[in-house]
């Protein structure tokens, strides 16, 4: 069974009156709606990395994911939110025996969201940590030539724990138009451009599919990158044909 548990971030919220005697702010579960952007910050002293939920009037999620391993972007869960007038919320995804469930506190009058996490699967505690999340601005949030520019590095990590470099520059229509894992020069030979990066979800910098040949002859097949709106950041997981399942974080330079 995976879960995500949270315990609320520290205690603050906007239920006091605020400057001039203007009325508390009382929340309820349409402060959830709409898109949020957001990053975890593990317990294992391993990178944070960024994940999004997507949430209907009621507050309810229909879809998220984060860059390690969880996507919530079918109709194969049932999910559940229930905020308090305090701005303390739980937010819960179900998915056969996996549950996910965030809680937290709202601060701001909806404009932060934040608490801690505990994941398990199988039965299992498998990690936990720190959340937080903003709202997304809503459609066209990430566009060609914003974000993605400029040269990327970071670490592909492996389950065993093995750490390989990873290096790739995106030019201004958002195209890998070069790039290198462990030193082995990125096979753009396919791609007299480069290869384009599309945003599947603009709202939430989640990125289409993509793969990359090596000229090694390996390849890394990549379901989707999360994107953050600074353009400071991507997260992911990926397939590399020798490597197996990695994750990786890349830092614009």
């Amino acid at each position: 069974m995976l879960a995500l548990i949270a315990t609320c971030k520290g205690s603050s919220s906007d239920t006091s009156a605020g400057a001039g005697g203007s009325p508390p702010v009382v929340y309820d579960n349409s402060y959830m709606a709409g898109d949020w952007l957001g990053s975890i910050e593990p317990n294992n002293q391993k990178e944070p990395y960024l994940f999004y939920l997507r949430c209907l009037a009621d507050g309810f999620p229909y879809a998220g994911a984060d860059a390690r391993e969880n996507d919530w972007n079918d109709s194969d869960y049932t999910t559940f939110t229930w905020v308090r007038p305090s701005g303390a919320f739980t937010v819960s995804v179900i998915r056969g025996d996996a549950l996910v469930l965030f809680e937290g506190v709202m601060t701001l009058g909806g404009l932060v969201i934040e608490g801690r996490y505990l994941q398990v699967v199988g039965g299992n505690l498998s990690g936990g940590g720190d959340f937080s999340a903003v709202p997304s601005g809503g459609p066209g949030t990430f566009v060609q030539g914003d974000q993605l520019p400029g040269s990327w590095r970071g670490e592909l990590s492996t389950l065993d724990g093995i750490l390989v470099p990873i290096q790739l520059v995106v030019d201004s229509l958002d195209r890998i138009i070069s790039g290198n894992i462990d030193g082995n020069q990125f096979d753009l030979s396919g791609w007299p451009g480069g290869i384009p990066i599309f945003y599947e979800i603009d709202s939430v910098g989640r990125t289409s599919s993509l793969t990359v040949s090596v000229m090694d002859g390996s390849t890394l097949q990549v379901p989707f990158m999360l994107v953050d709106e600074d353009g400071a950041l991507v997260s992911g997981k990926a397939e590399h044909s020798v490597l197996g399942k990695v994750t990786f974080n890349l830092l614009n330079d």
